[in-house]
This record gives structure tokens, C-alpha cells and sequence, in this order.
């Protein structure tokens, strides 16, 4: 592997653990800017680089490294309510660049596309987890009111305006000459 590339991944790496950082606690699931680095990462990757990126920050954090949002890591992880959310990045994030390839010109119906199967495929996968688990602790499976209130409608708003900047970020860095070092 080409140290340019190894370098990119990292630098991608780390953006996507900065971003678990930046968080709102709030319950079950804190808002992060983790989607915002999930679609920038789907966005000036390829598919493949989306998802070594993604599957190093999984395998990071269920190694014990505090790479999770709150500084959190370990496999008790995968006991937390807002694990499927990450769990679906290992598949969003790829998709996502395979939606928008990086030889193709900007296109922003694509792009809202791709938003859209994002939000759908991370918040199905995340909001059945959180089901799960809600069912796990308290015995008795969450009807679908309580899961979209928890773990859903806190969110709209923020991803919205998370993939309106997005949108604007990889539209930009794709005029740039900074797209031939992403290309390699």
C-alpha cells in the first residue's frame, strides 16, 4: 500500500474519531457529528477506503480504544444502545462512495440520493439495535413510538443541516486540486 494512501486513510480515520467526539449527551443515543464524517468519508473515498476506514474505527473502539462517542470503547460496547448506528456506517460509508464516484462530476440529485439510502439503511439498522437493547434491559420490546422519539426525532434537524454542509464540503474539495491526491 502507497504511503500516500495509507495517509489518507488515516487522515480520514482520525476525522471520523474527532467527530464521535464532538457530542451532545443526550439519551439513549448522543447526537455526534459522526454522520456528517461518514458521508464525507463515502464521498471522497472510494468504496473500498470507506470501508477500511469504517471497519478500523469498529475494530479500534472493540479493542478498547476510546474511539466512540463519549470517549468510549471495549467490547461493552456492543452492549450500548447506540452501537447499530456505528455498526451501520461499515456498510453506509461505502455505499455512499460507490453512489458517488469520485471520476463522475458532482451531481447533486446523486448526492441527495445517497443522503437518503444513508439515512434510511443508518437509521434502520440503528433503530432496531436500539429496540433490541431497549428490549434487552427492560424485558419488553419498545413500541415504535418510543424508539422513533428516542432514537430518531432528536436527530432530523441535526442531519439535515449535516448533510447540507457535506454536500457543500465534497462539492468543493471535488473543484480542487486536492481531488487527484484522492483519486490515488
Amino acid at each position: 500500500m502507497k504511503a500516500t494512501k495509507v495517509a489518507r486513510l488515516a487522515l480520514f480515520l482520525s476525522l471520523m474519531i474527532v467527530g464521535s467526539q464532538l457530542s451532545i449527551p443526550i439519551q439513549p443515543v448522543p447526537i455526534t457529528l459522526q454522520t456528517l464524517m461518514v458521508i464525507l468519508i463515502g464521498g471522497l473515498l472510494i468504496p473500498s477506503e470507506a470501508g477500511i476506514v469504517m471497519g478500523c474505527y469498529l475494530l479500534l473502539g472493540l479493542i478498547g480504544l476510546p474511539v466512540f462517542a463519549g470517549f468510549s470503547g471495549g467490547m461493552q460496547s456492543i452492549l450500548t444502545p447506540s452501537f447499530g448506528f456505528a455498526l451501520s456506517f461499515l456498510i453506509s460509508a461505502p455505499l455512499i462512495s460507490y453512489l458517488l464516484p469520485l471520476a463522475k462530476p458532482w451531481s447533486a440529485r446523486r448526492f441527495l440520493g445517497a443522503c437518503a439510502l444513508h439515512y434510511v439503511l443508518t437509521y434502520s439498522i440503528g433503530l432496531v439495535y436500539m429496540g433490541a437493547y431497549l428490549a434487552h434491559v427492560s424485558g419488553v420490546w419498545p413500541n415504535l413510538t418510543t424508539v422513533l422519539t428516542l432514537g430518531l426525532i432528536p436527530f432530523v434537524i441535526g442531519d439535515v443541516c449535516k448533510y447540507l454542509l457535506a454536500g457543500v464540503v465534497i462539492h468543493r474539495l471535488r473543484q480542487t486540486p486536492l481531488k487527484q491526491w484522492l483519486l490515488r
